[in-house]
């Protein structure tokens, strides 16, 4: 038997000029050049990406286009935007409920299910703010009810016909599908997903 062995390439991009660790770029994620030439690390770039997502679309050629506002960014409001990060994300709480994490629903798919089996819903978005991890218990908020549901499955956004792949799916500021096993789920566009 042979062993298939996956090749992960690692960007030395120096020291992050905020906090001083290493700044690595893995599979083209981490590490953030700003544009002023600096560079912070990757858990600096993710204290404040609930601040400033990823934005994604797709250009004439039907090719896949992110915009990271981080890198619009100089040192000094990387630096201001993570000390004010604790207090807008308290913000982001107070105006939503204070849950601890908040996905808007994007898009709903629902796959009858058959005699014995649940329907499963596909539901893509984006993480506001917070994360979600497979297998955890969170609420879908519809029209102002909330439903008690599980996550199945939770994975990178395939809308697209290059993935949208982030280091940890369901970390906030980027786009994500969440799969739900469920009977009688009411769900559609424009609903949110959040944590306690």
């Amino acid at each position: 038997m042979s062993e298939v062995k996956t090749k992960i390439e690692y960007l030395d991009k120096g020291t992050c000029e905020v906090c001083g660790r290493k700044a690595l770029v893995v599979r083209k994620l981490g590490a953030k050049d700003l544009k002023d030439g600096s560079v912070i690390c990757g858990d600096c770039a993710r204290k404040i990406r609930f601040m400033y997502p990823v934005m994604y679309k797709m250009n004439k050629q039907n090719k896949l286009e992110a915009k990271d506002p981080i890198k619009e960014l100089n040192l000094d409001e990387a630096k201001e935007a993570i000390g004010n990060a604790m207090q807008k994300l308290e913000d982001m709480r107070e105006s939503n409920g204070f849950h601890n994490a908040v996905f808007r629903v994007d898009e709903v798919n629902i796959k009858k299910g058959g005699l014995f089996s649940k329907p499963i819903a596909t539901i893509t978005g984006y993480v506001i703010y917070g994360r979600f991890d497979k297998a955890e218990y969170c609420k879908i908020i519809h029209d102002g009810v909330e439903q008690e549901t599980r996550i199945a499955e939770l994975g990178d956004d395939y809308r697209f016909s290059t993935p949208v792949t982030t280091i940890y799916p369901g970390e906030a500021g980027y786009p994500c599908l969440i799969t739900i096993v469920q009977k009688g789920l009411n769900i559609k566009p424009g609903d949110l997903i959040v944590k306690d």
